[in-house]
């Protein structure tokens, strides 16, 4: 199943499902990430989704704009409707080839999507290219925890309970089965950061957040 299909299919009950699955840090990840980011006008944050990110920004003040892009069509009209009263422009673009010009935007950010680029390399070029120089790049996206106790713990939740829970409730098992796949085989926070540095980002650190199951990353473009 393509991607922007299966985000179609669980829309309905994403957001739910995301706090319930996460025990509500969901909400702490985002909020970390936002307070992160220096106050500025334009930010692009790319695979939206329902714009709980966004959201997050701007209750912050951290931009006075907001720019969402998502190929989900279901994912855009469940988050226009539920932020229909902040300043968020949602076009249905994908990474791969934005509509938008060379250092357009002051920051762009990004939580749990990247490792759903069909090509990441070249998702993070357009990301590199839109953001304006000593723009801010910030990136969420589940790991897999180095220490081995906490590790098997997240494997067994995420490969087995997870699917379950998720399947229940969204009435789409396999969509929760692709979620643990899709981390178990992105990359380690050390070859992101690789990665990022060979995009052209500079002062590329990353920070594990909750023994690590989650990580933020951090960079610049000169």
């Amino acid at each position: 199943m393509a991607i922007n299909q299966l985000f179609n299919k669980i829309a309905p009950s994403y957001d739910r499902l995301n706090h319930i699955l996460s025990f509500g840090m969901d909400y702490s990840w985002r909020n970390v990430l936002a307070r992160s980011l220096k106050p500025c006008e334009k930010v692009l944050d790319v695979a939206i989704g329902t714009g709980d990110l966004s959201w997050a920004i701007l209750k912050k003040k951290k931009a006075k704009q907001i720019t969402g892009v998502d190929i989900s069509t279901e994912m855009l009209a469940i988050g226009s409707k539920k932020y229909a009263h902040l300043p968020i422009d949602w076009l249905e673009v994908s990474v791969l080839e934005m509509p938008f010009a060379d250092n357009s935007f002051d920051g762009v950010v990004c939580a749990y999507g990247v490792r759903n680029f069909s090509d990441l390399n070249t998702g993070l070029q357009e990301m590199y290219r839109v953001l304006k120089p000593n723009g801010q790049l910030r990136i969420l996206e589940f790991a897999m925890p180095q220490n081995k106790l906490v590790r098997g713990v997240y494997s067994l939740y995420f490969s087995r309970l997870m699917p379950l829970v998720g399947g229940w409730l969204s009435g789409d098992k396999q969509a929760y089965e692709y979620l643990f796949e899709s981390v178990n085989r992105f990359l380690t926070p050390e070859q992101m950061q690789e990665t990022l540095q060979h995009i052209g980002f500079e002062k590329v650190t990353y920070k594990p957040l909750t023994a690590g199951v989650t990580t933020l990353y951090y960079a610049t473009k000169n």
